[in-house]
């Protein structure tokens, strides 16, 4: 019973360190008191998502809903011939609108382009239900990552090796599943069909309003004050970020009475957690936390993150179970949420900037639940 578990946890997990792990460094320098250094990450991190996330196109979605519309070496093919491409873009982007060291964005974005193709080949063979494969995915990203915290207060050439090892760690161990797909079948298209586009189009609404709501964060404040608040976003979104790209996705077809029950639990538990991080925080000074202000940007952001995972779910079923386009829903939240910051930031000052992940969780919830209850 134990090993079956251990097995459907595996997959999570894979997928975890590959889509994780920039995040998760971000943390490390954040609460670390390294927070220009988190800032520069954040500014990278989102530049790449706005053009890697923006032509995902829901692509896991897609291929474990098992959708005759789409394959894996379809989706393959169009990630390897564009991920250099994209990759000059990013590191084009990051010259062009922030003052970051150029071999911390060449590292970032080559970790970026691995994970691209990587999602790919993790998310086939969870499909083909291939476990070793997985084990040894995490095997090799826990060994590097960990590799990279504990050199992570020394700036010397040893670091740099192994930052780059992190780097391009996640294609290393699929990179003949990713070749196989340029055999192209007779019977099948070389690339995905035009339908595709309302996916990317999805995704390209997230993305952009992603990096630009780092950039306007970055233009109104100062860059401690904004490696606090990406910190902060980070640490609250952590768990529905786990859930929209590992668990939502490879559960939802799978969901349960029960297991909808423990999803509820911990949207409230999470939501508790965090409006007591906030109440403890307006009452009690704890320097060695972090600045008041940090700490109750972490926890809005955690309530945040509540309410994203029950929005996500509903994003995931319209994806996978109603075969609905969100590009609708998408491309609303990301408009509106970028423009409520400069609101935020005039009328109420700085302070009001810790409530942003939890406005957006809102109105990204809003949207998704009137998509979903809309009838055709």
């Amino acid at each position: 019973m134990l090993m079956k578990q251990l097995k459907w946890v595996v997959f999570p997990l894979a997928i975890s360190s590959n889509l994780f792990s920039v995040t998760a460094l971000l943390i490390f320098f954040g609460v670390t008191g390294k927070l220009e250094l988190a800032a520069d990450i954040a500014v990278v991190q989102g530049a790449a998502l706005t053009v890697f996330l923006a032509f995902s196109g829901n692509s896991r979605n897609l291929l474990l809903s098992g959708s005759a519309k789409i394959s894996f070496g379809q989706l393959a093919r169009f990630r390897g011939l564009f991920v250099l491409p994209f990759g000059l873009a990013v590191y084009f982007l990051c010259k062009s609108i922030s003052a970051v060291p150029d071999f911390l964005i060449l590292v970032l974005i080559v970790r970026r382009c691995a994970e691209w193709l990587a999602e790919l080949i993790v998310t086939d063979r969870e499909a083909a239900r291939d476990h070793a494969f997985a084990q040894w995915y995490v095997f090799l990203q826990t060994i590097t990552f960990s590799s990279l915290l504990l050199n992570g207060f020394i700036a010397n050439e040893i670091y740099n090796v192994v930052f780059c090892f992190w780097a391009i760690s996640p294609i290393l161990m699929g990179a003949r599943y990713f070749l196989r797909a340029f055999s192209l079948p007779l019977c099948e298209r070389f690339l995905p069909a035009i339908g595709y586009i309302l996916h990317l189009g999805s995704s390209w609404a997230i993305a952009t309003s992603t990096f630009v709501f780092r950039l306007v964060i970055l233009a109104l404040t100062s860059k401690v004050v904004s490696g606090e608040l990406f910190t902060a976003f980070a640490i609250g979104g952590m768990l529905s970020s786990v859930y929209t790209y590992v668990i939502g996705p490879s559960l939802i077809s799978k969901e349960t009475f029960k297991v909808v029950k423990v999803f509820r639990m911990i949207v409230w538990v999470c939501i508790s957690i965090g409006g007591l991080i906030v109440f403890t925080a307006s009452i009690i000074s704890a320097p060695f936390l972090g600045s008041k202000f940090f700490i109750q940007a972490v926890g809005y952001s955690v309530i945040g993150g509540a309410i994203m995972m029950v929005a996500q779910r509903q994003r995931i079923i319209l994806l996978q179970v109603k075969h609905k386009s969100v590009f609708v829903p998408d491309m609303l939240a990301s408009v509106l949420i970028v423009t409520i910051i400069p609101l935020l930031f005039y009328v109420f000052s700085v302070n009001a900037l810790v409530l942003l992940f939890l406005c957006n969780a809102l109105l990204t919830w809003v949207f998704y639940k009137f998509t979903f209850d809309r009838k055709e």
